[in-house]
C-alpha cells in the first residue's frame, strides 16, 4: 500500500461554505470505501443535518462486521508540495472513530477515475488523470 496525499471537503452544493482539510490516505486496493474519521467531520464543520449523510450500513473489516454511517464527500489528490493533481471527485465514505494507530483507507472511486503507477526501486506513487500523464512521470531506468 502506498500513501496518497489528498484534500477532502463536503459536497459543495450540500454545505456552504465547503471548507477542505488535507489528509494522508493509504491506497488500499482491498478497500472500496473512503475512511472519514469523526475528527474530520468536526474539522470540516459538517453538522448532523448535512444532506450528504447516508444510511447506517454494515461493513466487513479484518476485525469483524461493524455498523457505520455513510457520507458523501469530495476528494482531490495532491502532490508532495500540496498542488492538486486531480479534479474534485465525488467519493463515498464511511464515518469511523479516530483512534490511535487508525489508518485512513482509500475508496474505490479514485481508482476508477485516475491512473496509478509505481516504479521498481522507488517508493513514489505516481498519479495522473490520463494514461499518458503516468508515462511522462515514470523514471527512466
Amino acid at each position: 500500500m502506498r500513501q496518497i496525499f489528498a484534500r477532502v471537503r463536503p459536497v459543495p452544493g450540500l454545505l456552504s461554505p465547503a471548507i477542505s482539510i488535507d489528509v494522508t490516505i493509504l491506497n488500499d486496493t482491498g478497500s472500496n470505501t473512503l475512511t472519514v474519521f469523526d475528527t474530520d467531520i468536526t474539522a470540516l464543520g459538517i453538522p448532523p443535518t448535512y444532506m450528504g449523510y447516508g444510511a447506517d450500513v454494515l461493513i466487513t473489516t479484518a476485525g469483524g462486521t461493524l455498523r457505520r454511517r455513510q457520507i458523501s464527500v469530495e476528494i482531490q489528490l495532491l502532490d508532495l508540495q500540496g498542488n492538486a493533481v486531480s479534479d474534485w471527485i465525488l467519493e463515498a465514505g464511511i464515518v469511523t472513530p479516530a483512534t490511535a494507530g487508525a489508518t485512513r483507507l482509500s475508496g474505490d472511486v479514485i481508482r476508477q477515475s485516475l491512473y496509478f503507477a509505481t516504479a521498481p526501486g522507488n517508493q513514489h506513487l505516481y498519479v495522473a488523470e490520463k494514461k499518458n500523464g503516468i508515462i511522462k512521470q515514470l523514471p527512466v531506468i
